[in-house]
């Protein structure tokens, strides 16, 4: 397997708050999978080219400083057109919400209101043979 990152701004202010994020490219048994890590900035159309069009997307969704709000989220996952989209870096409930700064899942679905949403258990496996045609939603249960 081979990856290859692709350097992208991790904050709003173009880096200059908290530097420079990585988003990991990578294809394995045949799918193209894309993990944005701790993304806050927009996709630029260069790093859209290198990104090309995920089967399986890793996409912070929950906000705060160093990761996509909600709406940004979606922002990102129209530009990319992914497959699956797996949500990453919202608020549990194992969290307080009057401590934690990133936003419920519920924030992020409420905005894709016609993405078909599947809730799994805390594993997922992919196969070529089974990809959506178009995008689907697949939120990964935690263990709290």
């Amino acid at each position: 397997m081979q990856a290859q990152g692709i350097e992208m701004a991790h904050d709003r202010n173009g880096g200059r708050q908290f530097g420079t994020n990585v988003a990991w490219r990578w294809n394995q048994a045949g799918l193209n999978i894309l993990h944005l890590g701790g993304a806050a900035a927009p996709i630029t159309v260069e790093q859209r080219i290198l990104m090309g069009r995920p089967d399986v997307l890793l996409v912070p969704v929950g906000g705060g400083a160093k990761a996509y709000n909600p709406a940004e989220a979606v922002e990102a996952i129209r530009g990319l057109n992914p497959r699956i989209v797996i949500p990453t870096q919202y608020r549990t409930q194992a969290a307080d919400a009057n401590a934690c700064d990133i936003q419920p899942i519920e924030d992020f679905l409420n905005l894709l209101p016609d993405t078909p949403v599947q809730r799994l258990g805390e594993s997922v496996t992919f196969s070529r043979s089974n990809l959506p045609e178009n995008t689907v939603i697949r939120v990964l249960s935690y263990p709290f």
